[in-house]
């Protein structure tokens, strides 16, 4: 029998699909009409990009090393297999929206949000500059860095904690927009690159840079992670932080959770990291909820919970935000009992 090595029919080009199926020991055979799978529907191309996809673990950049394909043209090929599972499947991709753009800004340590998004996708990103010319940006071995191949291919690197100083300054800022200036022109303290500029504030404030002195403009990197994250809108020559939504319920739980999460690491220390990370992946609700169900499934205390105990802080723990009055209509009457009766035994337990 001839095997085919196409997906289409060699006389009309029509889509061929299995019609027969057979035993391998007793040779019956059976009519089929429907494919087994939507993946059976995949074209071979498509078929072998998904595989190798799957097997770099979901990198966009390694995938594109490896079947030697650009980034633009990888990118292509993703969204034409999602488009083709929206089309032919029952379902709808999962978009992915930014969880970021209803923060309060003037509560929120925007560094912990970049940082747990850029760990989310492995610690490695590909986003797209202004100019649309792909980004690699790499966390470092630090934890408490990164750095782009766009930063001098890699020898640079910048601490997280750039992106708190950046948006507090544009908070402070004229409708909350800055100019960006550049450093290619000039140095430190021209016209291109003065205090009033990002990349001169940067050069002063974060770098430390004396007027006159040159610097690299590290702005339109930054500017690119900002807005990949939600945070800014990276326009040309200038960045406008976006606008701040309040009065959402559950934006105002998340911000408060986050709130705390600065007080107790900014008091004492206390960085919880993983709980920093659900709150990035799934906002403060899920967050909540997922928490409660393991404690009331486990009996044990969560890891936050038995910390803050020992600082004698339960007012920032989680719990204690699920038992406030304005946020019952976002929780079950189970989830917040369980969170009222936990706080009182623990109290009571830590004044004897």
């Amino acid at each position: 029998m001839k095997e085919f090595k196409f997906s289409d029919c060699p006389v009309c080009k029509g889509e061929l699909i299995h019609a027969r199926l057979m035993c391998k020991d007793c040779k019956a055979e059976y009519v089929i009409s429907e494919p087994f799978s939507l993946f059976e529907k995949l074209t071979p191309e498509q078929t072998a990009f998904l595989i190798l996809f799957i097997k770099k673990e979901g990198k966009l950049n390694q995938t594109c090393e490896a079947n030697g394909m650009s980034y633009l043209e990888a990118k292509s090929m993703l969204k034409g297999l999602s488009r083709f599972f929206e089309e032919k499947g029952d379902f709808k991709m999962e978009k992915n929206e930014s969880k970021y753009s209803s923060i309060d800004y003037n509560k929120t340590q925007v560094s912990e949000f970049v940082k747990a998004k850029i760990r989310e996708a492995g610690g490695e990103v590909v986003i797209p500059l202004l100019t649309g010319t792909p980004c690699i940006v790499k966390e470092t071995a630090d934890g408490e860095s990164f750095t782009s191949d766009k930063l001098n291919s890699y020898s640079l690197k910048y601490g997280y904690d750039i992106f708190d100083i950046i948006v507090e300054e544009l908070n402070k800022a004229n409708g909350k927009v800055m100019i960006k200036g550049n450093s290619f022109d000039g140095r430190v303290g021209d016209p291109c690159c003065s205090r009033n500029t990002l990349v001169g504030f940067i050069a002063m404030e974060y770098l430390g840079k004396k007027t006159g002195e040159s610097v690299e403009d590290p702005v339109f990197v930054l500017a690119a992670i900002l807005d990949w994250a939600g945070v800014v809108k990276n326009c040309r020559g200038k960045v406008k932080l976006k606008e701040i939504k309040t009065d959402d319920l559950e934006t105002k739980f998340y911000n408060e959770l986050v709130s705390k999460v600065k007080e107790g690491k900014d008091k004492y220390k206390y960085n919880p990291i993983r709980f920093t990370q659900m709150l990035a992946e799934c906002g403060g609700v899920e967050t909540a909820k997922k928490l409660i169900k393991t404690q009331i499934k486990t009996g044990m205390l969560s890891e936050g919970v038995a910390q803050l105990l020992v600082l004698d802080r339960l007012d920032l723990t989680m719990e204690a935000s699920v038992c406030k009055d304005e946020y019952k209509d976002l929780f079950t009457e189970e989830e917040i009992k369980f969170c009222k009766d936990l706080l009182k035994k623990l109290s009571k337990n830590n004044k004897n």
